[in-house]
């Protein structure tokens, strides 16, 4: 039987039974034909049947087979929710070599795996019997994994990663908005930890006003050292003074600062001498005989940090995956925004 149909007005097609619905007449030209439903397929598709549509107006699908291929208009803002292979996407979207995920805000309770062919890609939650919790990020087994935040003008804010070259010492860095780190933790070459930043502080809430905080900033220098203090006691305008065994445990003698204070108005001064790092002996100027108390400060340089430089290259420790290029770049911009920033909060002052 040679049947053919004609649809006035298509205004929906459901691709699921498939079932295309006429909002209009429909005119057969064979009689009494029933308007209505027109089924192409039943509720499971079979073989591609060969055949051109062209609609105008809103085509509503259901569920779409097919690879996609030829789609076009498509971009990321498109893609609401779900995850696709490079392949199903239009040439349009950039791809990573790897599943696209779109997803608006979600927030998860429990576990999260993201994984990889040989190792877990993201994992987030309880994860080991004994209820321990981590993040892991790697690259499909493939090399060392990073972890980015990037703001809204596109540079990066937060920057997980390891240190170029050593792949297995981590870094952490917080970035300004030229995509300059400004604050760091990392394991550097020698396999210590370090935190840099412009000014590190401790910050309290002011215990005499709820609506204040205390800030205070470390005082610094071109040598990682440490210091102790305390106060100690002249008899017959001698003393000697004990250092704690930790200051002694982490410190080296040669190159040490003692500083003495008198407690008293009718010292003759003081001197030290036969000073380490386990303690110095203390005696009253011009053979003096008093008995008073004096105050005292030792600093030394840290054990280990001897050959401490002041004066580094600038990429001394940037991640491993990091465009130098854009890197230097972005240093650039950040100098002169400091720059023009202090220029004009001194201009601010009286």
């Amino acid at each position: 039987m040679n049947t053919s149909c004609k649809l006035a007005i298509a205004t929906t097609a459901l691709i699921a039974g498939i079932l295309i619905t006429a909002s209009s007449t429909a005119q057969s030209q064979q009689a009494n034909l029933p308007i209505g439903p027109i089924n192409l397929q039943d509720s499971t598709p079979g073989a591609a049947q060969i055949g051109h549509g062209n609609i105008t107006g809103t085509f509503k699908a259901g569920y779409l087979k097919g690879n996609g291929l030829g789609v076009t208009g498509l971009n990321a803002n498109n893609v609401a929710v779900g995850t696709l292979n490079d392949a199903r996407l239009s040439t349009n979207i950039p791809r990573l070599n790897a599943f696209n995920t779109f997803a608006t805000s979600q927030e998860v309770v429990g576990a999260l795996y993201i994984t990889g062919s040989s190792y877990p890609g993201l994992v987030l939650g309880k994860t080991t019997s004994s209820g321990d919790q981590f993040a892991h990020l790697s690259v499909d087994g493939q090399g060392e994994g990073y972890f980015y935040l990037l703001g809204a003008n596109h540079n990066m804010n937060v920057w997980l990663d390891s240190i170029a070259n050593y792949p297995n010492n981590g870094y952490m860095g917080v970035f300004d908005s030229s995509g300059t780190a400004q604050a760091r933790m990392y394991v550097s070459a020698a396999g210590q930890g370090v935190v840099s930043a412009d000014v590190k502080n401790f910050v309290v809430p002011n215990p005499k006003n709820a609506s204040e905080d205390i800030v205070y900033a470390c005082v610094e220098g071109p040598e990682a050292a440490a210091y102790v203090r305390g106060v100690g006691h002249l008899v017959n305008g001698k003393a000697h003074i004990d250092l704690p065994d930790h200051f002694a445990s982490v410190t080296v003698s040669g190159g040490m600062t003692v500083q003495i204070t008198p407690k008293s108005a009718a010292s003759e001064g003081l001197s030290y001498s036969n000073d380490t790092n386990t303690g110095f002996d203390v005696a009253e100027l011009h053979s003096g005989k008093g008995n008073y108390d004096f105050a005292w400060e030792v600093k030394a340089v840290r054990r280990m940090h001897e050959d401490y430089v002041p004066v580094r290259p600038w990429d001394e420790a940037l991640p491993g995956s990091t465009d130098r290029k854009a890197a230097w770049s972005g240093r650039i911009q950040s100098i002169n925004q400091r720059e023009n920033a202090y220029a004009a909060q001194r201009l601010r002052r009286p």
